[in-house]
């Protein structure tokens, strides 16, 4: 085997690596993270569902989110300190639960608001969260990553949801 067979193999290895590390990334968020549940509704008409995503903003129970960002401001990092839920825009203090984020044109955005879900079933779960009644469950890690679990539907996983109400 010559040099340049070497460095291919050695080419190919590198991004099986690095897949396998963000791979384990998540997974560690998953089994790891705290689990917390939060109400979701709809808040784009014209973009509630964007390809198989379902698009939603998520509930905090915090009356002034982001409302002093300056319009103009790009981004603005913030944090969702929960129980009891407030909004900082500095790192909590070790040992509370909170979720990073960002305030952009005066939302926080934390990258879990969105879910994905089948073609099929777009139609009746873009219906129901709109009705306000989705909820959705994350894994919040230790420093403030969260990663969406699942959607819930009244409370329940929303393919049961489905199971219960497509004929």
């Amino acid at each position: 085997m010559n040099n340049r067979q070497k460095w291919a193999i050695f080419a190919l290895f590198i991004p099986l690596l690095a897949l396998s590390g963000l791979t384990w990334d998540k997974h560690q968020r998953m089994v790891q993270g705290e689990e917390v549940l939060l109400p979701i509704v709809g808040f784009d008409p014209r973009d509630l569902l964007s390809g198989h995503y379902l698009t939603y903003q998520i509930e905090y129970g915090i009356q002034k989110l982001c409302t002093d960002q300056s319009s103009t401001q790009k981004s603005t990092p913030g944090y969702i300190l929960l129980n009891p839920a407030e909004f900082s825009l500095w790192p909590p203090h070790p040992g509370r639960i909170f979720i990073k984020g960002a305030c952009e044109k005066g939302r926080f955005k934390a990258g879990i608001e969105r879910f994905y879900i089948p073609q099929e079933h777009a139609t009746l779960l873009d219906k129901v969260v709109r009705g306000k009644q989705g909820k959705i469950l994350l894994s919040v890690f230790f420093d403030g990553r969260a990663q969406v679990k699942n959607l819930l539907i009244n409370d329940q996983p929303w393919q049961q949801f489905i199971a219960d109400n497509t004929p």
